[in-house]
């Protein structure tokens, strides 16, 4: 077994972290939108911090062993290595930027005793749903670059379809059932007080 043979494994290890946390966020955020108690909610919302704890150090990884396989093999001029690479490092800064803040509002809610349809708004916050949809469907893309390694504009398009498709796939959702029947008894209740 060689050094390359060893990063390549190591590589693709980090990938499959990265494609997996991401689909894993998708799904726990699913699930915490479809919540019917606060309990349930903050079980997957810890469910949520643990993936996001382990996204960095697969990121990092599979920055480190990409660079020693294009060092050792493939070089710089590589256009599907050049974009995967400005691609990982803009989804590594925009993500704390446009996913963290929306999440921890959603902690600071749940813990405080909101109620549902309260959490409910902010779990429906379209720039953190879209984001979160594009940086996951965009990482699939970049495994896609990783195996068929095209030139530049078969590079571009992939990565634009799949800009697209991560609209579609983060489009907000519709209230939860449990937070609509919560919201629309409470304005029940107030117009009898009325």
């Amino acid at each position: 077994m060689t050094l390359y043979g060893i990063a390549l494994y190591l590589h693709i290890l980090a990938a499959v972290g990265i494609i997996g946390g991401s689909c894993l966020e998708q799904y726990i955020h699913t699930r915490m939108h479809r919540a019917r108690t606060l309990d349930t909610l903050k079980e997957w919302l810890g469910a949520g911090r643990t993936i996001s704890k382990l996204m960095p150090i697969f990121a990092l990884s599979l920055l480190i062993f990409g660079t020693y396989m294009t060092f050792a093999r493939w070089g710089w001029e590589q256009p599907w290595i050049l974009v995967s690479l400005g691609l990982l490092i803009a989804i590594s800064i925009a993500s704390p930027l446009l996913l963290a803040p929306n999440m921890r509002a959603i902690g600071k809610a749940a813990f405080s005793g909101a109620s549902l349809s309260d959490i409910a708004i902010l779990l429906a916050d379209p720039v953190s749903n879209i984001a979160s949809g594009v940086f996951t469907v965009v990482s699939l893309a970049i495994v896609l670059l990783m195996v068929m390694k095209p030139a530049l504009m078969p590079t571009l398009i992939i990565v634009v379809v799949a800009a697209v498709i991560g609209v579609f796939v983060g489009w907000p959702k519709a209230p939860a059932p449990a937070a609509a029947k919560e919201s629309v008894g409470a304005e029940t209740s107030a117009g009898r007080a009325q």
